[in-house]
């Protein structure tokens, strides 16, 4: 589990199943300090027999950092060889999550630009370097960029025309990967749960789903299940479930 300390600093928790408690230490002060407030995003994976692990956080001059460990060998910067990652808005949201397309370590990087639009960051794997952070032009909606096959007023992924999303705004994403690689992303926008979905056949489309009394929400996919989680009153949680097979 990963925190931010009071000395915006990120803070790892661990789970020891043999004594069954937490321990918690610092990740390295060599990584750039975070954002007051910023939120986290995390994933991992094995690869080689060796466990991976990736924090990305948003740096005090607005542009998101990845923090890396490999094989418990220590925290540092992420090496990347294509460019550095994006700036973002103020208290941006991020959610990442692996998206298997060609490449089983594939993963999408969701955030916030600069004014408010819903981006996404993918990276790809490749033969020589192992992978890279790139850009996706394919993934542009012509109604952001002006032109599908340019992206030199938009630099980063753009997603769907769903107007501006402002800073401080939760994001939480799942995928399907059983079916037809349905990707659902979820926040809160002027009091309503919304959820933005794409898969190959039917694209970008988005709608309010209910009425919300708060930013936080959740979402977690089980075999053909969804769940959402947030309050549709204060201090009241709320579940929205969908079957894929009914399609209710």
């Amino acid at each position: 589990m990963y925190t931010v300390s009071v000395s915006n600093a990120l803070w790892e928790s661990v789970w020891n199943g043999s004594v069954r408690s937490w321990y918690s230490q610092d990740i390295p002060k060599e990584l750039d300090p975070v954002e007051s407030g910023s939120y986290l995003t995390a994933y991992s994976w094995i690869e080689n027999d060796a466990l991976r692990t990736r924090v990305y956080y948003q740096k005090q001059d607005e542009y998101i950092q990845e923090a890396a460990s490999d094989n418990g060998k220590g925290w540092g910067k992420a090496v990347e060889p294509a460019q550095s990652f994006p700036q973002a808005r103020s208290g941006t949201g991020l959610a990442i999550l692996p998206f298997p397309n060609t490449n089983d370590r594939e993963a999408k990087l969701f955030y916030l630009n600069i004014r408010g639009k819903l981006m996404s960051f993918d990276h790809k794997r490749n033969a020589t370097s192992g992978g890279s952070w790139q850009n996706q032009d394919r993934w542009f909606s012509p109604s952001i960029s002006g032109n599908r096959h340019s992206i030199s007023n938009f630099p980063q992924t753009a997603t769907v025309n769903h107007g501006s999303i402002p800073g401080g705004t939760h994001l939480t994403a799942i995928l399907n990967t059983s079916g037809d690689m349905a990707l659902r992303i979820y926040f809160i926008r002027d009091g309503n749960l919304v959820e933005i979905r794409w898969n190959e056949k039917g694209g970008w489309q988005s709608w309010y789903m209910h009425d919300a009394a708060a930013l936080g929400v959740a979402a977690v996919s089980n075999s053909n299940d969804v769940n959402i989680f947030f309050q549709t009153k204060t201090e009241c949680l709320s579940a929205m479930g969908l079957n894929r097979l009914a399609n209710k």
